[in-house]
């Protein structure tokens, strides 16, 4: 009996409860698996340069790299880069001011043009957006230097190298430096430690040495980076998770290629069944040799055979391979696998275009990051300075009314212009949208679509010719039926 209620108390204890998370059970399938908590700094510590010189590697000789940095500047700048159109008016008013909208946008785009904008003089302004999202991309961050000048404001791009990675100590005032970026107790940064000289550029001459560490006040910085942890102080390459496949790819391409190459040459070996019976030619070495010229047919002498060498390369599965690779680093790059690898070879209208909607919300993104962290900080720079030195012809006192810019990144034609066409349309007709939201989509402001309308119509108007009307009128409301009651 007391063996019996043993053993049903024994059946009855609470069975140890596993741990509530398979990923943080240690196993022999997990011993590989880091899981140190580091902090994001902690992460960078020693690593950000050998980052930047692969991704820079893969940038030169990898053809995927080169070609998605190429896809992201034609994606995020385009050939007018960023546009500006400005919204200045009066407050309480509902029109614009024009006057000052044009003066604005003019000079602007005066400062934009080749050597107005930098201090090299060698950039315009679209080329200094195309510089900055490459550099973003491929080195992870990239600094922009605001500076004052008699003329205007003008910029020095400044690569991630100079920002000195070996500063790391706490200031005299209490300031904590973390590779070369100096942050007060709240974590602001408030100054950049720069080296005099680009760290590799040493063989080179000149007045400035890599050993000089240059203090720049904050304001005076953009230092441009996507922060993916909240205290990160440094950009990674965009190319990290993807970098050692991208390589690892290559070497195989071009094993395969390289094997493709040797079995294409058809070589093979002469083999003697004798010591004696060779009359043909001997090379330096004793090896046989044979005139294997196309069209030619030799007879080999008695004794001797020949065995063929071939290499069945490329290997059957190499391009399904290929394909698998790329589209895992498409989907890490955040863009698709046809874009990356130019592959339109099966892909229709329905599948090419709900892959374009979510990349192009990946460019719209980064355009939004670059407007918001970057132009409109130089924007508010650059009009600052123009209003203090009269150049616009404006009060300075009014520079938060005239601070009113809107600017629109590139937009991208559709697969089928007309399909996308008729939907807007429709969705106008039906309420869902609006004309000013389909022009912005397409990249245009409503403001100047419609005043190019008008310009056209009094245009015409003035000549005398009738234009063509592009829009169907409105079809008549089909009869309604009466019903008569009365009998």
């Amino acid at each position: 009996m007391l063996t019996a209620v043993r053993n049903f108390f024994r059946r009855s204890a609470p069975v140890k409860a596993a741990r509530s998370f398979n990923a943080a059970n240690g196993s022999r399938l997990t011993l590989d698996w880091i899981m140190s908590p580091l902090s994001a700094d902690a992460e960078l510590n020693g690593k950000l340069a050998a980052l930047r010189s692969r991704s820079r590697d893969l940038e030169r000789n990898n053809e995927w790299a080169r070609g998605f940095f190429r896809t992201l500047e034609n994606n995020t700048i385009g050939e007018n880069g960023i546009g500006l159109q400005m919204r200045v008016r009066d407050p309480g008013s509902p029109t614009f001011d024009e006057i000052a909208n044009d003066k604005i946008e003019t000079a602007w785009y005066q400062w934009g043009r080749v050597g107005k904008c930098t201090v090299c003089g060698r950039h315009s302004w679209r080329d200094v957006q195309r510089l900055l999202v490459r550099s973003l991309a491929r080195d992870g961050e990239i600094l922009i230097r605001k500076m004052r000048r008699a003329d205007g404001l003008r910029l020095q791009i400044i690569e991630a190298d100079i920002l000195d990675e070996a500063a790391n100590f706490t200031a005299p005032n209490g300031n904590e430096v973390r590779f070369g970026v100096e942050c007060n107790g709240d974590r602001m940064p408030v100054a950049y430690h720069l080296l005099g000289r680009h760290p590799g550029d040493g063989q080179f001459g000149g007045t400035k040495n890599t050993s000089t560490r240059i203090r720049i006040p904050a304001d005076e910085i953009i230092h441009l980076f996507i922060t993916e942890r909240s205290d990160q102080s440094r950009g990674l390459p965009w190319l990290v998770a993807s970098m050692q496949g991208m390589k690892m790819l290559d070497g195989y391409a071009e094993a395969e290629l390289v094997a493709a190459r040797t079995g294409a040459a058809k070589m093979g070996f002469f083999t003697k069944k004798t010591p004696e019976g060779w009359d043909g030619e001997v090379d330096g070495d004793g090896n046989l040799s044979m005139d294997a010229s196309p069209g030619t047919i030799e007879e080999l002498p008695a004794g001797v055979e020949f065995k063929e060498w071939s290499t069945d390369h490329p290997n059957s599965g190499y391009g399904d391979f290929v394909k698998s690779r790329l589209r895992g680093i498409a989907t890490s790059l955040g863009i698709s696998y046809n874009t990356l690898a130019s592959d339109l070879e099966n892909v229709n209208y329905s599948s090419i275009r709900a892959g374009l909607i979510e990349e192009r919300e990946v460019w719209k993104a980064i355009q939004r990051f670059l407007i918001e962290h970057c132009v409109e900080d130089i924007f508010t720079e650059w009009l600052s300075i123009e209003l203090l030195s009269g150049r616009l012809g404006l009060p300075f006192e009014k520079l938060a009314k005239f601070n009113q810019p809107e600017f629109q990144g590139k937009r991208w034609a559709w697969v089928d212009p007309k399909k996308d066409m008729e939907a807007s349309i429709l969705g106008i007709r039906s309420g869902q949208t609006s004309l000013r939201k389909v022009i912005s989509e397409s990249g245009g402001d409503i403001y100047d679509v419609l005043r190019s309308i008008k310009a056209d119509n009094d245009l015409a108007a003035s000549l005398g010719v009738t234009l063509p009307e592009l829009v169907d009128p409105p079809k008549p409301a089909a009869p309604v039926a009466v019903i008569d009651t009365t009998n």
